[in-house]
Formats: C-alpha cells, structure tokens, sequence
C-alpha cells in the first residue's frame, strides 16, 4: 500500500502564525470600519481622515521598511503635481514632512540592504552645478533681500531628494508601482482641474488657474500645465511597451484627461512639450502611426478647449506674451558679468536695473521673473553656469541610451527621454530651479540606471548577508 507523506512545504503552507496574522487584520480593519462610520460627513472636510489614516497604519509601515519608493515616496510623487498649489494654500510644512519622511525611508532602507549604489555621472554635474550656484551667493548683490533664499532652500532639498534617489537600490516591482503613482498624479491633478474648469470663471476668461484650500487662485497655469507632461510620457511609453492589454488600456484612458487639463490651462509651452514627447515617439518608435493617431486626438481635442489654439493666434505670441521685453530688459547688464554671472537669484535685481534703460513694446512691471532656464541660467551663472546647466540636462538624457531595446527597462527610458525633451522646451520660457516635478524627472533617469546596471561601489558596501530570524526577512527583503 502507497503511503503518501505530506511535504513539508504543504503541511507549513497555512501555519497558526498566518492564520493569526489574517484574522488579526479582518479585526483590525473591522474596528476601523466602525470607527469610520462613526464619523458625521465623512465626505466633507478632514473628519475622514484619522480613522482611514489609522486603517492603513499598518500598510504603510510595512511599505515604509519593505518598499519605500512605494510608500512614502509615493505620496512625495502624488503631490508633485500641485505641490504649489499645497505650498501656498497653507500646507508648506505638510509638504516639507511628506519629502523629509520620503528620504529617510529611502536611506533606512538602503542601510538596512547594506547596499548604497555609486550615482551616474549626471548626479556628479548636479553637484558641480549646486557647488558653483553656492559658490555664486558670495557675489550676488540682492540674495538676503530678494528672492534668493525662498529659491535656494528648495533647490537643495530636491538635491538631496535626487542624491538619495541616486543610491537607493530599487527592486523591479517597486519602480514598476512608482511609474504607476507618476501616472495616477497626473490624472489626479487632471480631475482636480477639470473639475474646476469652465469658461468665465478662470485666469482670464478661458485660463484655468487651480484654487486651493482657501479658494485663492495660487496655481500658476503654466507651471500647472507642465506638471502633466512627465505622466503623460509615462502613460504613452505604457500604451505602447507595457506588456499586458489591460495595462495599456488603462494607460490610454489615461491620456484623454492629461491632454484636456494642458489644454485647460491654455499654456502654449506645455502644449509645445506635449508635441515634443509625442513627436519623439513618431520618430524614435516603431509605433509611429499609434502616436500619429494620438496626435490626431489631441488636436481634435483642442475644439471643446481652444485656448491655446487662440492664444498661438494672438498678436503676443511673437513676444511670447511679453517675455521677449523681459529677456530683452534682463539681458541689458549681461555684459558686466557675462563669464561668472551676478550671482544666484540676481535675475529680478538686474531686470530693475535696467528697466528704465530699455524701450518695451507694452510695460511687463517692476521685479519681473525671468521666464527661462537659458537667460535666468545665463544671468545668474553665466556663460560658466550655462554651460553646466546644459550638461546637466543633456547627460541626463543621453545617460539612458545604454539601455538597449529588448530590455525591460526600454519603455522607462524612452518614457524619460521624451519627458526631458518636452520638459526642457517647456522650461525654456519657466523658471525651473525651484519646481519638483523637473527635478523628479532629472532623478528618475538615475533611479533606472541602479536598475539597469547597478554599481555598489558607494558608500556602504555589499557584504555578505548573516541570516536572519524569520520575521525580519521580510524587513530585509531576503
């Protein structure tokens, strides 16, 4: 007779300690589902948000230690979007928790792996080009007093943030998750401002400028367009590349809102970025007749929002409303400083300078911004900063070229390059130094590189693992 012996792994497969751990949950959840209805209106205001905060403690540790770039740094990526709109709406700290709580769970997880990557070169032209904006404040006439430090603080905070993106060690599944929060922040932000749209009612008469917590308009709408056009490069890449169909159907649902909410916005240089990203695909890809077909959406989409349309026909779009006088006034001084700069945020003290000195076809005001990576770059670190500004974005995007097309990766990668394509056009009439979403976009080329050939030359070297008790595996992720 046949005696057949269990194996070890079925008789251990649903041990008392996972069955516990299951109905500890189904209580735990219960008890928060109580508490959730006892709250009046939890549709209105915050009165939500303990009880649903304290349901999902537990998960968001777990993630916290196990898969940081899901959570909390997903949380930094859902923001990223309107992070101004939160700033100036009263949630500044908020915000500056969300990023620090972010990296120090990066780093805590990286001490925990014992495995701190060495960054790609392009981190190493981030930090000569931080190094020399520094280095500029010893010469910068207006620092103290203008708006110097209100620009610098936040640059060397997203520094930071990419430095720790630079030498985390991201597993597969995790970046895969992250690229997903890129796309569902997009669409978010989308809702949020479609929702919000309707002619009449916005910046002037057909612009869309997002309101906040205490119903001021505070969302600038050009800055509020180029937010979009990171997810929407990720969205397309996923139509495109992803290998499952739901996948992609989800990602092409995607697009419709993220197009509609640039056009919204009625910013030209965001849609000008959208045209980059797709214009990229046609001619990089082999799907160039899918993305000639989204092209054709998009443009048939301009008939329900035809701001930007109207505004490329406007009489201001030779001085690409106004901005050409600003340059131009901007510009007058340049060449009292034109090898090592005025210094860092010296752009608006130089503009009043000279703006009595220059004719301007219509009167742009006092203490204007510059409105442009090339001439605020120029002005402020000149032809030296200049230089090291352009290399930062062209290394940044040249970097991901070593990924070769039958890698999973090469979706990320042509995702990324046409997001710093459409970016980098978008900014050439923004200031950018200060915005989370361009920085995001200059780490996450970093973040696929540890991917795609990971380096643990760092700081903290690999080292043989000491096995563990079987609880904190899953801490450690053995």
């Amino acid at each position: 007779m046949n005696v057949v012996i269990p194996s070890p792994a079925r008789t251990q497969a649903f041990s008392w300690r996972k069955w516990l751990i299951v109905a500890g949950s189904f209580l735990y959840l219960f008890f928060c589902a109580i508490e959730l209805t006892q709250v009046r209106d939890p549709l209105q205001g915050t009165h939500a948000v303990i009880p649903v905060a304290i349901a999902l403690m537990p998960l968001c540790v777990f993630l916290t230690f196990r898969y940081p770039l899901i959570f909390p740094f997903g949380l930094y990526v859902l923001i990223a979007p309107v992070d101004a709109l939160l700033a100036v709406s009263g949630a500044a700290s908020l915000l500056k928790l969300i990023g620090a709580g972010a990296a120090g769970a990066l780093i805590l997880r990286t001490i925990l792996l014992r495995r701190a990557l060495a960054p790609h070169r392009a981190w190493y032209l981030w930090l000569a080009f931080l190094a020399y904006a520094t280095l500029s404040i010893a010469w910068a006439p207006d620092f103290f007093t203008g708006i110097g430090t209100t620009e610098y603080v936040p640059m060397i905070l997203l520094f930071i943030m990419m430095t720790v993106l630079a030498i985390y060690p991201a597993e597969p599944r995790e970046f895969k998750v992250m690229l997903a929060t890129v796309v569902a922040a997009g669409v978010c932000a989308a809702a949020y401002t479609l929702a919000q749209y309707h002619p009449g009612s916005t910046l002037d008469a057909s612009r869309i400028a997002l309101k906040g917590i205490d119903t001021a308009t505070v969302e600038d709408p050009n800055y509020l367009g180029g937010a979009f056009l990171l997810p929407f490069a990720v969205a397309l890449a996923a139509v495109f590349f992803a290998r499952t169909l739901i996948v992609r159907i989800v990602a092409a649902a995607a697009l419709l809102p993220m197009v509609a909410a640039v056009l919204a916005t009625g910013s030209r240089s965001a849609f000008l970025g959208l045209c980059i990203i797709v214009a990229y695909f046609i001619i990089r890809s082999k799907y160039r007749i899918q993305a000639l077909l989204v092209a054709g959406g998009g443009f048939l989409l301009t008939l329900s929002f035809p701001t930007v349309m109207a505004r490329f026909m406007s009489k201001d779009t030779g001085s690409a409303d106004g901005r050409t006088d600003i340059w131009r006034t901007g510009m007058h001084t340049l060449g009292d400083h034109w090898l090592f700069g005025a210094g860092f945020g010296s752009y608006q003290y130089e503009y009043d300078r000279s703006v009595l000195k220059v004719f301007q076809e219509t009167f742009a005001g006092w203490t204007r911004p510059g409105h442009s990576l090339i001439f605020v770059s120029l002005n402020d670190f000149g032809v030296i900063g200049l230089v090291l500004v352009l290399a930062c974005w062209f290394v940044g995007f040249r970097s991901l070229r070593v990924i070769p097309k039958d890698h999973w990766l090469y979706g990320a990668r042509f995702a990324l390059e046409a997001a710093l394509l459409g970016l980098f056009v978008h900014m050439l009439f923004l200031d950018p130094i200060f915005v989370k979403y361009v920085w995001l976009a200059q780490s996450l080329p970093l973040l696929v590189l540890n991917l795609y050939a990971p380096n643990a030359r760092g700081a903290i070297r690999a080292t043989p693992r000491v096995p563990k008790p079987r609880w904190g595996a899953s801490i450690r992720g053995v």
